[in-house]
Parts: C-alpha cells; structure tokens; sequence
C-alpha cells in the first residue's frame, strides 16, 4: 500500500513540473512573439469591431464581406462565436490588438492539459499520461497554436472535453444533464469553427454505439439522438439570427467555397499528397511517430486475445478519431494544416505514451536480472527525453529560423530538407 502511495505521489509531483514546464514556456515565447499571422490580424479586425460596436457590429462585417471578393479568401465572420469572445476579453482588458485573443489560446491550452491527465487517468494509465504531457509541453503543434491568436486552441479544448463527455456517458452514468452539457459545448464549438461539427458528431456517435449496442438503451440513445439533431437546427438558425439571415449564412458559405482554389495560400501550402500530410507528424515529432505506430499494433494484438467485454475502448475511441480527422484533413481540398487538428493533440500523444509503457513493461518483463534491467530503463527514459528536446528544436526553428506562424503540410515538409541540410552543414 505504501508503495502504491508513493508511486501516487511522485506521479502528482512529475506531473505538476511539466504542467509548470508547459506553463512558462507557452507564456515565455507568447511575450517574445514579434510577427503576426495574416488569420490573427483578420479576426482581431474583426473582433476589435464587435467589441466596439456591440448592436450592429456583426451584420457591418458580414455585409462588407459579401459584397468584397478580396475578402472572400480570408476567415469569414460566420466563427461569431470566437469573435464574441475574444471582443469580451478586449473589453475586459481594455486592449484593442491581438493579445486578448493570444491569452484566450494560452489559458485554453492549460485547460486541455488538465483534461489530458483527467482522461489519461481514467482510460489509460499513469505512463502515458507522463509521456504525453512531457511531448505535449514541448509540442511544436500545440506551442505555435497556444502562443497565436487562433481559435484552434479554445476548439481543442471543447473537442477535448467533447469526447470525454462522451465517453462518461459510455461508461460511467448516463443523465439528461450531461447529454444538455455535450450539445451546448457542441454548439458553441460549431460557432467557434466548422470543423467543431466533426469532434462534436463523432462524440454523440460513440456515445450511441455504446447505448445502442452494447447497453441495449434505446431510450436513452434515442433522448441523445432527438437532442442532437435538435442542437444542429439550432445552431444553424443562431447562426442565421446573428449574421442578419439565413440568406447571409448561405452566402459566406458560398463566397468561401468558389474562391478557395483561388486562394493562393490554401491551393500552395495546404495541398498536396495525402502521404506528405502523414509524414508531417514524423517531422514534427519523431519518437511519438513510432511511438503511436507501436502502440496501435500493440493495443490491436492485445485486444485480439480479450474476451470482448474486458477491451478497454477509450483508446481505441481516440485512435479511430485521431486516424479519422486525420482522413478528413487529408483528403478534403485544402485542409492540410496541422493547427486544425488541435482536438486531437492529446490523443495523440496519449496513445504515443501507451507505446511508451508496452516498452517499459517489455523491459520488466524479459529483464530478470535487476542491474540490466534497471540500466536499460534508465537509459530508456533519458532516451524519451532527449528526444522531447528534438521536438523543442523544431519548434524553436519553425518560430524563429523559418519565421512561420501556421503549420501547413507544405511548410512542415519543406522544413525537413531545411534541417536535413543544416545538419549536414554541421556535421
């Protein structure tokens, strides 16, 4: 028993100086940001005009963006839902730039670390949870979201706390209150990004698997299924109510669809081979690429030889989401960027951390003899770190040597041959 508790122990205390290390690196590169991205510049316009100008705020950007078609290739004003916050931290604060918007990602990146360790500690286990936060922290996808005034880091957040809603009523309780929470989070995330719909549909869709097949709770799904629908007519007609009409919401949508192959910046650097866009997370994190590669094949082997009630499925839930939007991102015409993939960053380095633990259980397993074992754990881990380092640099030189503010698949492979060169250069 005292060992257990002491295990406990320095989990909490390992766990609370990496949520620090995350803390004050995200904080340290936000103050040391000089450039802005072009999406940052357009939704603090945005924002900084509804903030001023409360009552017809919304419906001046939305006119002026239908009947301009060189504002067709920049965000819409439809993500009203970001823009309404952001514009209430610019009047809290009493600043008009794109600080407001910076902090917003920043406190919504620590909120999703909280909900990693939750869901690590609950459907995987303390080995993971301490890998994917050490890879998180020093993540060059979650560190350029969490640092820029984008809406990615506050969607992560909700995709996040989505599908552990989701995975609480698949098996722990149900109760109308929680079905009510994941529609109001899903609908705030649709007005917060169109992509909110995917994290928010395939939550309710995992939450009905369970009710329909495996618990055999028609009621209850069929209560989940009738407020879903429900919050999706609702959302498009909140939607239509802010930006002046249903007729203005059909027209952002439609302006935005023609002129996306004329946008330069998406046709170029967020095209291309879906086998690139895969190679990206190699680049950006090269042990949590094998890492998670290893675990998928373990957590198929093992689960192959469970009896099918004993199957822990929250992984398997997060792999399937993490290979689906992957999928989506892949081969939905200009969408290869990783910042859009911001709901899955901690499933992605939890089932990476999963790999993590098969190793070090291999190696308490095969290794009898204690020395050699003890040896070749430490040398194991000192290994993971090094290589979280790794992962540090090409953040540090995505921000500062290539002066990039957004992560698409084209500048992500671009800075392999980059690196690849200057490593030659050196040695």
């Amino acid at each position: 028993m005292d060992r257990i508790k002491h295990h406990r122990v320095w989990f909490a205390i390992l766990s609370l100086i990496i949520i620090l290390l995350s803390i004050c690196l995200r904080i340290s590169h936000y103050k040391s940001i000089d450039y802005i991205g072009t999406d940052e510049i357009v939704y603090r316009e945005q924002a900084k005009i509804i903030a001023k100008n409360t009552n017809g705020g919304v419906s001046s950007l939305v006119n002026k963006y239908n009947s301009e078609q060189d504002l067709w290739k920049f965000p819409p004003p439809s993500r009203i839902g970001y823009l309404h916050t952001v514009s209430f931290l610019m009047n809290l604060l009493d600043r008009y730039d794109e600080h407001p918007a910076r902090m917003l990602s920043i406190a919504a990146d620590i909120l999703t670390m909280i909900f990693l360790v939750i869901i690590g500690m609950q459907f995987f286990n303390r080995c993971a949870v301490l890998y994917a936060l050490l890879f998180f922290a020093v993540s060059p996808m979650g560190l350029t979201v969490s640092v820029h005034g984008y809406q990615d880091a506050l969607l992560g957040l909700l995709g996040v706390s989505m599908l552990y809603i989701s995975l609480i009523i698949s098996f722990r309780r149900k109760s109308l209150l929680l079905y009510l929470l994941l529609s109001l989070i899903g609908m705030y995330s649709i007005t917060i990004k169109e992509f909110g719909i995917l994290i928010y549909s395939y939550s309710i869709l995992i939450a009905l698997i369970n009710l329909i097949f495996k618990e055999k709770d028609y009621k209850n799904a069929s209560i989940l299924a009738i407020i879903y629908f429900s919050s999706i007519i609702a959302t498009v007609f909140l939607l239509a109510g802010m930006l002046g009409g249903l007729t203005n919401l059909v027209g952002i949508i439609y302006n935005v669809k023609t002129t996306l192959s004329k946008n330069y910046y998406a046709a170029v650097w967020q095209s291309g081979p879906w086998y690139l866009f895969i190679r990206g997370f190699w680049i950006l994190s090269p042990l949590s690429y094998a890492m998670f590669a290893f675990s998928v094949l373990n957590i198929s082997l093992i689960n192959r030889k469970k009896k099918k009630g004993s199957i822990n499925l929250g992984p398997i839930y997060s792999i399937l989401l993490f290979i689906l939007l992957c999928i989506i991102s892949a081969i939905l015409p200009y969408s290869q960027n990783y910042r859009y993939l911001s709901s899955i960053y901690i499933f992605y380095y939890l089932i990476a951390g999963m790999g993590f633990y098969f190793i070090i259980d291999y190696i308490r397993g095969m290794i009898r003899q204690k020395p050699i074992r003890v040896f070749l754990l430490s040398a194991f881990v000192l290994t993971v770190i090094f290589c979280s380092s790794i992962d540090f640099n090409r953040f540090n030189y995505i921000r500062i040597s290539y002066k990039a503010y957004d992560l698409p698949v084209a500048i992500i492979n671009d800075l392999r041959y980059r690196m690849d060169y200057i490593d030659e250069q050196i040695r």
